[in-house]
């Protein structure tokens, strides 16, 4: 997935999660985020952008600052947040030292995580009016790939979860791209496309999700499933 331009998907799932905050009130429950408002997302994006853009810049681990902005302000915060943030890593040479989630690295590593922090967030908040629109299935089958290389480590790490005794193998249908969460061999394989796949990891839909077909030790998938293998 290296050749994604990760900040093109950027541009537009941000710009399409904007959309969303002009076209629904703040206070919009978000299904997919229980307790959640449309403002609550926002604001924790919003927050995001405005973090990674100043990590970005200085090279160095920022604070959160809090989101000190009005409901009636929130979109247009937002979107100041989101081109900031594109440009900050725009200019910024992709091999620039930079703190990372997971421990030194490089500027590069934000444009990934924030486009799909971005593709994440948007579908949440497109489904909080109605159905969301289509992901794309390269950013997609990236975001899990995320899950498998980057997030379920770093949630073993930090200890949120402990490690997966089993394995877990997700297949792309249409393409046949595999991904293994936890060590070999699988003892259960969930087959769909890479939308779905992304969506099960994040906890957005059930492994009855219509569109995924689960072989195996079914029990060991609905224990894997239910650990915190993503923030």
């Amino acid at each position: 997935m290296t050749d994604l331009d990760h900040l093109a998907h950027l541009a537009v799932e941000a710009a399409a999660l904007g959309a969303v905050l002009r076209a629904a009130p703040a206070s919009t429950p978000v299904p997919a985020c229980p307790g959640w408002t449309l403002g609550d997302l926002a604001r924790h994006v919003g927050v995001l952008h405005r973090w990674v853009a100043a990590t970005v810049e200085t090279g160095e681990k920022t604070p959160l600052a809090p989101a000190e902005v009005s409901d009636d302000a929130l979109a247009d915060w937002f979107d100041d947040g989101s081109q900031a943030l594109l440009r900050v890593l725009s200019e910024a040479d992709p091999s620039k030292p930079c703190p990372t989630l997971t421990g030194p690295g490089t500027a590069g590593f934000w444009h990934r995580r924030m486009a799909l922090e971005a593709l994440v967030h948007r579908v949440d908040a497109e489904r909080a009016l109605g159905p969301a629109g289509p992901m794309s299935a390269d950013l997609a089958a990236d975001g899990v790939a995320e899950v498998v290389d980057v997030m379920h480590l770093r949630q073993v790490s930090m200890q949120r979860t402990p490690a997966a005794l089993t394995g877990l193998a997700l297949v792309e249908r249409d393409t046949g791209r595999r991904w293994q969460l936890g060590p070999e061999p699988a003892t259960a394989t969930v087959t769909g496309p890479a939308e779905a796949l992304l969506e099960l990891l994040w906890r957005r839909t059930p492994r009855t999700d219509h569109r995924l077909t689960c072989h195996g030790d079914l029990a060991a998938l609905d224990a894997l499933l239910a650990r915190s293998l993503t923030p």
